[in-house]
């Protein structure tokens, strides 16, 4: 690593800074944090992409008797 420049240096001490070297035991709460945010952001995503949609079908899905999946289309409400 490069040598720390002395005290009496020209620069205000105002601007002067020292970055040290953060150990893997510091970096866990951010690890930490950012697992959480991924994994809330996946449930989240999950939550919106099962909701039910707004809009309405055009059929009822119904089982036949060979409990193949068919369409009824919805009976006419009157004055629609």
């Amino acid at each position: 690593m490069s040598e720390l420049p002395s005290r009496s240096a020209d620069l205000p001490a105002a601007t002067h800074y020292y970055r040290r070297d953060v150990s893997a035991r510091e970096l866990m709460p951010a690890i930490g944090a950012g697992v959480f945010a991924g994994i809330a952001a996946f449930y989240v995503t999950r939550l919106f992409l099962q909701k039910t949609p707004l809009i309405r079908e055009s059929g009822i899905a119904q089982l036949d008797d060979r409990g193949v999946i068919i369409r009824r289309p919805y009976r006419s409400i009157p004055g629609e």
